[in-house]
């Protein structure tokens, strides 16, 4: 119960300034850049993951399209 009062009575004060602290360190540090290097094997991987998602979304917007064409021909042809 005794640091439970101690809490209570510094907790306002040091947990304004630790808040203000953590904020102050966290821009910079998220603002630094990540000098990591990733695998050869790893970024292998990525690029060709990455290349795979390019197509797979080329072929969704493909597919949207043609059933959106769809879609505006059975209009035409309901109005008719």
């Amino acid at each position: 119960m005794k640091h439970m009062n101690a809490v209570r009575r510094f907790g306002g004060k040091f947990g304004i300034a630790s808040r203000n602290a953590a904020i102050a360190l966290t821009v910079p540090v998220m603002a630094s850049p990540a000098f990591a290097a990733l695998p050869e094997t790893v970024q292998t991987e990525v690029d060709t993951a990455v290349a795979d998602l390019r197509s797979g979304g080329g072929l969704i917007i493909g597919a949207v399209a043609v059933l959106a064409g769809l879609a505006l021909v059975i209009a035409v042809f309901r109005k008719a």
